[in-house]
């Protein structure tokens, strides 16, 4: 992914107690000045550039009781880090059934393109959504600004295809990536693999009558490359499928503006410093009230760097799912 001065970021892998964890990095573009951008105990994964210059990515939350893959941003010097989307709205797969949100990319009207599916069980593969981060920050959380305006859901079908997020076949077959054109168009460069069962030897599609057997076997999936025009919901094939060939990610090269350029943070400002108005996080309450109906009228907001400006404000059950990832530290 090419971010502002022409420096591309990408993930890494970085090691942590457990495991290795692939960290996001910038890098220079002759690959020269590698250093890292995020810091997270699990993965941070597919990195990419918005229209606000500023980077969205999955990030994995696994530490504190909480096991799962939400939207997160930051500035590409790694900064402003925030919780996107979807810390609460996990519960959104196949009969409310549990998804993380993996490969979001931005599309021309500034909602998110995402891949939902669960952590395994589905062969990497799963149903694309498209989600109003303008207006949400949860399938049925909304923004400060359209508090008791807007309810959700935030999330809908950005396909006709039955696709199922359970483990076992899905009769709309499955995304394993997708790619939204730019072009003034509704359309989408998809890798997708039909539905496919095996009977003892031989590959088969998923008719009802097969779908039906509860010993039912799923065939190895066959991904292709596909376009999939969102305003009349018609798909058709670019690169056929090929037995043993999965296209894992798909990305399309096409002259788009540019987007915004966030230069990197070149450190404190003094004059700022002195005045007392540096980064700063200001809670009303961290852990909650002790009286439940008065929860949920605390809230946590968020001010950036400098003269003090208000974010994002959320509600106060949500501000434990940032507390573990912010990592900017407050000026002194």
């Amino acid at each position: 992914m090419l971010v502002d001065e022409g420096k591309p970021q990408f993930t890494a892998e970085d090691e942590d107690r457990r495991e290795y964890a692939a960290m996001l990095h910038v890098m220079n573009s002759d690959g020269s000045d590698i250093h890292q951008v995020s810091f997270n105990p699990s993965h941070d994964l597919d990195p990419t550039l918005l229209s606000s210059g500023k980077v969205l990515f999955s990030r994995w939350d696994n530490m504190g009781g909480r096991n799962a893959i939400s939207l997160y941003t930051m500035r590409p010097d790694g900064g402003q880090l925030q919780l996107h989307y979807g810390a609460h709205s996990h519960n959104t797969g196949t009969d409310d059934t549990t998804v993380q949100f993996m490969r979001p990319r931005e599309m021309p009207d500034g909602r998110l393109l995402s891949l939902i599916r669960p952590f395994n069980d589905t062969e990497d593969g799963g149903a694309l959504i498209v989600i109003d981060t303008l207006n949400y920050i949860d399938n049925s959380g909304p923004t400060a600004a359209n508090m008791g305006v807007l309810s959700g859901p935030a999330q809908t079908p950005a396909t006709i295809n039955s696709v199922s997020t359970l483990s076992g076949p899905s009769p709309g077959g499955r995304f394993r990536s997708a790619y939204p054109l730019d072009d003034g168009t509704e359309r989408l460069l998809v890798s997708w693999s039909p539905c496919r069962l095996l009977e003892g030897t031989t590959i088969g599609p998923c008719s009802e009558a097969a779908l039906a057997d509860p010993d039912v076997v799923t065939a190895p999936p066959l991904y292709g490359l596909f376009i999939y025009d969102m305003s009349d919901d018609t798909q058709q094939p670019v690169v056929l499928p090929v037995e043993g060939v999965i296209f894992d990610e798909v990305v399309v090269a096409q002259p788009r503006d540019l987007p915004q350029v966030l230069y990197d943070d070149e450190g404190i400002d003094a004059l700022l410093a002195d005045e007392g108005v540096g980064e700063s996080l200001f809670c009303e309450s961290l852990f909650g009230h002790p009286s439940p109906s008065k929860q949920q009228k605390l809230n946590a907001t968020i001010y950036a760097y400098g003269a003090p400006t208000v974010l994002r404000t959320l509600r106060n059950h949500l501000f434990a799912a940032l507390h573990n990832s912010l990592s900017d530290s407050t000026p002194t």
